[in-house]
């Protein structure tokens, strides 16, 4: 833990009459970090309440029980109500995260501003807006009634050049990156465990690398409509680099897409369709190189939990590629395994057969037909 000082001339108290609460109170940590509260009543009858944080860094409290996480916080919150306590108040505020790590992934710096006000008709009215390395990136407007039972949230939620590299710490694991936008505007509904969602959001400039088979695919920039939480896609195409006039086209939706019931049914085209084409590695960590042609027509249909695939793969000419077999990790070595072994001389004549467990793919159930043109040619 670390060590705070406290200002010599704090105190706090709360005034009987109309519970506001007053005093001023300081800890400044030896080191680092500072965390004050003023509390006044100014003007006369007003709880004014300024609560400030500063340069706290996050990587000293984690004996606390906070994740491995670490950055810098800064944050100003400041409360007002006009008198007692029963009274509506207002909170604003402007928080921020520098240089903001989890578990060893960077993911930069944040900033929110803030502002909640309980409304008369017991509903509570909130806006934020959140900032990204110095730019606004999303914004957020809406009420929300809890006595309504059927449709408690309405909002808007916009998305101002939301930047997608904040999942890249995420797919490092996987050798992928991706880079980009999203822009929107999304009507906000239903309730918070299952808001219903309205609009349309769209990629810009956006990349998605493959890196360790070598491919980098290049998402449309059309929007992808969304209607009472289902999602469609048009003929939304991805393109290749090495192929940019060719793409991959998906056709469909997905229905539920803000619950775990969400289901889909869509369907992926591609005709002779250019995935790859390296002559050879050009990263360490690269398992393919070389051509692959191939055309697809596939339906995914059902749950997401547990998708349906159908259809055909067609491997075509000209496909000449190979994939490099990484050597596992030594093990050690175990040579007096089946030196003793020790057998069950029971009768099994009565004994019922234990019938085999098919593997799982992780809820896939995929049944394709993959024709392979008799000139491909895949090495290893």
């Amino acid at each position: 833990y670390k060590d705070f000082s406290i200002n010599p001339d704090n105190h706090l108290s709360l005034r009987k009459r109309d519970y506001l609460l007053l005093g001023s109170l300081r800890l400044q940590g030896a080191e680092r970090g500072l965390l004050s509260l003023e509390a006044k009543d100014e003007p006369l009858g007003t709880q004014d309440v300024m609560l400030s944080i500063q340069n706290l860094y996050l990587e000293d409290f984690r004996a606390l029980g906070l994740p491995d996480i670490a950055g810098v916080f800064f944050g100003d919150i400041h409360y007002q109500r006009q008198g007692k306590l029963s009274a509506q108040p207002t909170i604003s505020g402007d928080l921020s995260l520098t240089n903001f790590r989890y578990e060893d992934k960077k993911f930069g710096h944040f900033t929110t501003s803030l502002f909640y006000e309980p409304r008369t008709d017991d509903s509570h009215y909130i806006t934020a807006d959140v900032g990204y390395n110095g730019r606004s990136a999303m914004s957020i407007d809406g009420i929300y009634y809890p006595k309504h039972r059927v449709s408690p949230l309405s909002g808007t939620l916009q998305l101002n050049s939301f930047p997608l590299e904040l999942a890249n710490p995420f797919l490092v694991a996987s050798g992928s990156s991706i880079e980009g936008a999203a822009e929107g505007s999304v009507r906000l509904s239903g309730s918070l465990t299952e808001p219903i969602l309205s609009g349309q959001v769209a990629l810009s400039k956006t990349l998605l690398h493959l890196s360790t088979y070598g491919m980098h695919l290049q998402l449309d920039s059309i929007p992808v409509r969304l209607e009472g939480s289902t999602m469609h896609f048009d003929h939304y195409a991805i393109h290749p680099s090495v192929d940019p006039k060719k793409a991959i086209y998906i056709d469909g939706k997905i229905e539920q897409s803000t619950s775990p019931k969400a289901k889909a049914s869509l369907r992926i085209t591609s005709d002779e369709l250019t995935l790859l084409n390296d002559p050879r590695p050009k990263r360490e960590d690269q398992l393919l190189y070389g051509r692959i042609v191939a055309s697809t027509n596939m339906q995914v249909t059902g749950p997401i939990t547990g998708l349906r695939v159908r259809g055909a793969l067609n491997v075509l000419s000209g496909t000449n590629c190979t994939y490099i077999m990484r050597e596992d990790p030594l093990e050690t070595s175990q040579g007096t395994n089946g030196l003793v072994s020790f057998v069950d001389f029971a009768d099994t004549l009565f004994t019922k057969r234990v019938e085999p467990i098919s593997p799982s793919f992780g809820g896939l159930d995929v049944n394709l037909s993959i024709h392979i043109d008799p000139s491909v040619r895949v090495g290893a």
